[in-house]
């Protein structure tokens, strides 16, 4: 058994499904690593009985802490706020609508003791074949509510206030020579529901911006981009072409 392992779960939302908070309880209380800390940030929610079943039913060895934004702030700021208030410097992210299995902590924990170099780690990853850069032009290549931050690394880990929030906040820190560790295991289950923002025109739009700072990024670094594009799924090339990042950029 690995010995200090303690670590948070950060989760913010807006959401009044109870559906959502059964099975997010459910991932949080059959893991083999339990986290020692739970910080939630309520950002709005109108039903206030999700809030008491969620203190009810979380297991009772993970100490809870909710705050609560009175106005929504929406998932950046929400996720910075509880970001001040970890204990831990290990903190596991984890969206109400996503659910992970019971060996998700665990694997994740251990694969961070064995190099601590690291800033973020993830088991679920796209196109597990590609160099991080070659995607990181075209989308993100990981889900926050996979993810293992290491604030060993970088004490003042921020979200990015835009959207996708993930997307952008990996693209500034691989930017800035952080370094990330994609395992190969894949432990969580993502929602992507109707009502999801990533689909949203705002989301759409934020994109275009995060594309062209890694655009610029990579060009600086004289990446070649035909050997990119080589490496490119059908779908990927042409949704590269849609977006017009080589003619916009």
């Amino acid at each position: 058994m690995l010995k200090n392992k303690n670590f948070s779960v950060l989760s913010s939302s807006n959401s009044n499904n109870f559906l959502f908070y059964k099975s997010y309880i459910n991932s949080i209380n059959i893991q083999k690593y339990l986290p020692t800390e739970l910080v939630f940030v309520s950002d709005g929610i109108k039903n206030r009985n999700l809030i008491h079943y969620l203190k009810l039913k979380i297991n009772k060895k993970i100490k809870i802490k909710i705050i609560n934004n009175y106005l929504n702030l929406g998932i950046s700021k929400s996720l910075n706020r509880g970001l001040n208030s970890c204990k831990n410097d290990l903190i596991m992210r984890l969206d109400i609508d996503d659910t992970w299995n019971k060996d998700h902590c665990e694997n994740l924990i251990k694969e961070y003791k064995k190099n601590k170099n690291y800033l973020i780690y993830s088991n679920v990853v796209r196109n597990k074949n590609r160099y991080l850069n070659d995607f990181l032009i075209l989308d993100n290549p990981t889900i926050h509510s996979s993810w293992l931050i290491n604030r060993n690394i970088c004490k003042n880990f921020k979200y990015e206030n835009l959207y996708p929030e993930d997307y952008a906040t990996i693209s500034r820190y691989y930017r800035n020579n952080f370094k990330f560790n994609f395992l190969t295991t894949n432990t969580m289950n993502y929602n992507r529901h109707n009502k999801s923002f990533s689909k949203s025109k705002i989301a759409n739009k934020d994109l275009n911006k995060i594309r062209k700072l890694n655009f610029e990024y990579f060009k600086k670094k004289k990446v070649n981009f035909i050997n990119i594009i080589m490496l490119f799924s059908l779908r990927d090339f042409l949704r590269f072409l849609k977006n017009k990042l080589l003619m916009r950029y």
